[in-house]
């Protein structure tokens, strides 16, 4: 998952996605912040978190927000496979013909 600081560098991140042939959300998730108009129209639709209107931008005071889920966001990870650790490796087999 990649979680980028404005919405304008999560839409950056998924055009660089489509020119490295990364799919977006199969892939790599990818979520932005301010909600601007152009996420909605981006492919896929970017999944957002927007700061409700009117509140002051205090570090002091949590921020009232939404989050805008869209088709930028895959499926969430299995939690049990995780936690249970990556499966085994299999051991690596080499063959030498002489």
């Amino acid at each position: 998952m990649l979680i980028c600081g404005t919405d304008l560098q999560a839409i950056g991140a998924i055009d660089e996605c489509r020119r490295r042939g990364i799919r977006v959300p199969e892939e790599l998730s990818i979520t932005g912040f301010d909600d601007i108009e152009h996420t909605a129209i981006v492919a896929p639709p970017l999944t957002t978190v927007k700061v409700m209107e009117g509140q002051a931008l205090t570090p002091a005071l949590p921020l009232e927000t939404k989050v805008i889920e869209r088709e930028s966001l895959g499926a969430a990870p299995d939690i049990a496979r995780l936690r249970s650790g990556p499966p085994p490796r299999r051991a690596a087999s080499i063959s030498c013909k002489t």
